[in-house]
């Protein structure tokens, strides 16, 4: 249990560093090109393309890092966040997070500086989720949250936590469980509901026993040192 935790855990911490990055000072591109902001009309792969376009970034260098979204219950996009690693035209390394603002657009933003961890190239990560799509996952009465990071390894995630999945070519695959000591991504998705907070006003959160589910990709499934799945029916 304790190991689960720490992995939903790492990612929270990466999108809240992320996102405290977005008021330091660094070079800004905005985008000139509008993104739809709904799940039923959104790819993410060919979101990445107007990116690398814009950015200052040779794509085959480019690492994915973290991405976050939230979304309403209509389907229409709230947040929108990712992060990412690369080289710049100058051959030197920064890191890029990107944040879609108004009508769409992109906000980009470029700081130079070494990846901490090396991972997949980011349309690797994206085009498994576009073939599921996004549109195809049912919110909460507040709307749902996907989350993408990654763990530096000796994860361990259990159907008893959380109902995890393979994602295989557009297809959830239950697992039983999932151990690994390799470094690799993991994608974590959550229906909302909303909480009354004081004065009644209320928040969108996730409700205690509605634990996100947790999906992993091909790539660290073959890695990984244990996986069992969850037999049918």
């Amino acid at each position: 249990m304790k190991k689960t935790v720490r992995l939903i855990g790492l990612c929270l911490v990466v999108i809240i560093t992320a996102a405290l990055i977005t008021g330091c000072s660094g070079r800004k591109i905005m985008t000139t090109g509008e993104l739809p902001q709904s799940l039923d009309e959104l790819s993410l792969t060919e979101m990445w393309s107007v990116v690398a376009d814009k950015a200052d970034i040779q794509d085959d260098s480019a690492q994915f890092d973290t991405f976050h979204l939230n979304a309403g219950p209509d389907g229409k996009i709230n947040t929108l966040q990712f992060a990412f690693h690369g080289r710049n035209e100058k051959e030197i390394p920064c890191f890029y997070l990107a944040e879609m603002g108004r009508e769409g657009k992109i906000d980009i933003r470029e700081y130079e500086g070494e990846p901490f961890l090396l991972f997949a190239h980011p349309t690797d990560v994206f085009t498994e989720v576009d073939k599921l799509g996004l549109a195809s996952l049912e919110p909460g009465e507040a709307g749902f949250s996907m989350a993408i990071g990654s763990h530096s390894g000796n994860m361990s995630c259990s159907y008893e936590q959380h109902d995890i999945y393979h994602l295989e070519d557009g297809e959830l695959l239950p697992l039983k469980e999932i151990h690994s000591t390799a470094p690799g991504c993991f994608i974590s998705v959550a229906k909302l509901y909303p909480v009354e907070e004081e004065e009644g006003s209320t928040v969108s959160s996730i409700t205690a026993g509605r634990s996100p589910q947790v999906w992993f990709l091909s790539e660290d499934i073959n890695r990984a040192d244990i996986v069992e799945y969850l037999e049918d029916g």
